[in-house]
């Protein structure tokens, strides 16, 4: 089973909620790391949601993309 979780991007790991600042700890690699902490590293795995796609497009069925986009208005809570 899979979860997602929606959070604002964080540009550095300072800002994430998932990094403990009192413990230099991240929650989301459980690791203790106090380098690379201005910076988002290049291992985080949090990643940026997709965007979604235009109402016209030329390759893929108008279902389609109706079908990813409101999935993903779903799961950013933006359904009617």
């Amino acid at each position: 089973m899979k979860a997602v979780l929606v959070i604002d991007m964080p540009n550095y790991c300072l800002d994430c909620p998932c990094y403990n600042k009192s413990k230099l700890y991240c929650q989301v690699v459980n690791e203790m790391f106090t380098d690379e902490i201005s910076n988002k590293p290049s291992w985080c795995p949090l990643r940026p949601m997709p965007q979604q796609l235009p109402d016209v497009d030329l390759w893929e069925p108008h279902w389609y993309i109706r079908g990813y986009n409101d999935c993903l208005d779903e799961i950013l809570g933006e359904t009617e």
